[in-house]
Parts: structure tokens; sequence; C-alpha cells
């Protein structure tokens, strides 16, 4: 009778947690199941949908870099990350590089490859897969002008690849990164 009580006990325990760790899991976004461990890769559409779960946090992230290679810019030229599966967000992450993630990273010399094939303006984009930590959202802003609004510190750039020159921008670039080209190209027909 008492194994048959404990075994009675040890089931409904059992059973209880699943219901629990299903109703849960339900309940829960995508991203918490994505960075159980060190090795998962979170995308930036999911870092910019849910920051407040990253902050001060090591992960490894996915997202296509943006940087303006023009050494004449002073303002807006920052490195930036955003995702072709969400270009309509809305949030602008930033991108801190220490010299050893800019200069020394596993993906350096992609990297720099990518770099001398920037478009007329002078930018590059490249799918990465990079590791850091995430700055949380900040009063004010990060930039010394306040556009971003996420920072993520880079530690390593693990994987660099080209993207086609005629791959979506995100929504807020987009239009005047068309009107921009149409100006070029209609000052190079005079």
């Amino acid at each position: 009778m008492p194994t048959t009580l404990l075994s009675l006990v040890l089931w409904l325990s059992f059973g209880s947690l699943l219901t629990e760790s299903s109703e849960a899991m339900r309940g829960q976004p995508r991203f918490s199941q994505q960075v159980g461990a060190r090795n998962d890769v979170v995308s930036v559409c999911e870092l910019i949908d849910h920051p407040t779960q990253y902050p001060g946090r090591a992960i490894r992230i996915k997202a296509v870099l943006v940087e303006n290679n023009n050494t004449m810019l002073v303002d807006g030229g920052g490195p930036t990350l955003y995702g072709p599966d969400c270009p309509n967000r809305k949030r602008i992450v930033g991108i801190d590089w220490s010299s050893k993630s800019y200069d020394n990273s596993t993906a350096a010399e992609s990297l720099r490859d990518i770099r001398k094939h920037s478009d007329e303006f002078q930018v590059s984009r490249a799918s990465v897969v990079m590791s850091g930590t995430l700055s949380g959202f900040r009063k004010g802003g990060y930039g010394h002008l306040g556009e971003l609004d996420l920072l993520f510190a880079v530690d390593d750039v693990e994987s660099a690849e080209p993207i086609p020159a005629n791959a979506p921008w995100p929504k807020r670039i987009e239009a005047a990164y068309r009107r921009a080209r149409k100006l070029l190209l209609s000052g190079d027909k005079k």
C-alpha cells in the first residue's frame, strides 16, 4: 500500500509539473527557449523586441551589420545592426567595437574584404554572427547624438558574409537610401 500511494503521489506530481511546464512554455516568447545555452544564437529581431531580457548577458546574435566606411562622415555614421526579417522595427542597435573585436575577430579578414567592396556611398553590409553584451535602454539613448536605442558591445565577430546589394534595408532608412541613390545617379548623367 505505501508503494502504491508513493507511486500515485509521484505520478500526480510529475503530471502537474508537465502541465505547468507546457502552459508556461505556451505563454513564453520564443527567445526564452533559444537563449538557454551559451551556444544559442539570438536573432537581432528578438533582441529588438525583447531587450529587457538581455542586458549584461553574454549572448550571440545574428544580424546584418551596416558600416559607413566614409572616414569624412562625422554624425550618424556609426555601425548599426538590423534584421531583414523585421524591417519595420524602429529601434536602432548600435555597435561598440573593442580594438580586438574590430581588428582581430574570428571573421576579421572577411569583414575587411566586405568593407573594401562598399557601395557608392561607402556603406557595407554583412550578415554576421557576433558575440558580446547588450547594454539596456538608457535615458537619452547611446551615441553622441542619442540616436541609438540599444548598444551591443562586440567581443567577437564569429562569421561575416556579404549580402546582395539589392537586399532589403530597414524601412526607417530604405526610402532615404533610394532617394540618395537616385540623386547620385541623376548627378552622374549630367
